[in-house]
């Protein structure tokens, strides 16, 4: 008997296929970032419009003085609330359009004393303290202004989300292995549920606490910026007694 064998070489079919589910993968993850995107700034702006419009007829009916300068008052205020959204979207354009920035290598003693000055007053305003435990020579590989904004972001957060009872304490601290720098930020705020919101912590425009300066931006656009710089954050937390994030930068 004879038997008639045929023998073809798939690998580069293999490869093709694997490379199109990335392709199919990746563009279904930016589609997800663009809906959600899309929601918030629907969300947000239809709020603002609705507001103006609402005070802005309630002050052409109106003819008391009193009551005229009230509402001009709250027009004010819902001008500086529809600034503050405005930022936050070009905040969150920011992080993708500037992907391709070259990072430095930072002191990052310096980047934290520069955020610890933007915000003296409110850990003034709080008795907050930072205990900063980093070693004066570590050094990160980051992009100046995304450092800048994951600081800021997350100092400011343990502050915001502090527990009454107690005095908001922060503290830094920096480990390295061969492929990344650690910068840890551990707070004795109120923590999160990761069990309950886990998958929903980086999500935009997603609170977990009854806080009404929250909304739901920072930790989006820091896990954007981190991930941007190839790097990536992880959490530890249990509620009512803090958090610890963990901010992990790529040495390449």
């Amino acid at each position: 008997k004879s038997i008639l064998c045929t023998v073809e070489n798939i690998t580069t079919q293999t490869k093709l296929e694997k490379k199109l589910k990335n392709t199919i993968s990746a563009s279904r993850e930016k589609n997800d970032q663009l809906l959600n995107f899309a929601h918030m700034v629907s969300h947000n702006l239809k709020t603002h419009a609705t507001n103006f419009s609402l005070l802005l007829n309630f002050l052409n009916d109106e003819k008391g003085l009193t009551q005229r300068n009230k509402y001009m008052t709250m027009l004010f205020n819902a001008s500086d609330n529809l600034s503050e959204t405005i930022k936050g979207l070009r905040e969150i354009v920011a992080v993708k359009s500037n992907v391709n920035n070259e990072k430095k290598s930072l002191n990052l003693n310096e980047s934290v004393f520069v955020v610890e000055q933007n915000v003296a007053g409110l850990l003034k305003q709080t008795n907050g303290k930072i205990i900063n435990e980093i070693s004066d020579n570590t050094t990160i590989k980051a992009l100046p202004a995304y450092l800048n904004s994951i600081l800021t972001n997350c100092i400011t957060n343990s502050i915001k989300y502090r527990c009454e009872e107690k005095k908001p304490i922060i503290i830094l601290s920096a480990q390295e292995d061969k492929n990344y720098t650690t910068l840890s930020v551990e707070d004795n705020g109120l923590g999160i549920d990761l069990e309950k919101y886990g998958d929903q912590l980086f999500g935009l425009y997603k609170t977990f606490h009854r806080n009404k300066e929250s909304r739901g931006i920072g930790l989006y656009i820091t896990k954007n910026q981190m991930e941007a710089m190839n790097g990536k954050i992880t959490v530890e937390s249990t509620p009512g007694q803090g958090s610890i994030f963990r901010f992990h930068f790529n040495k390449k």
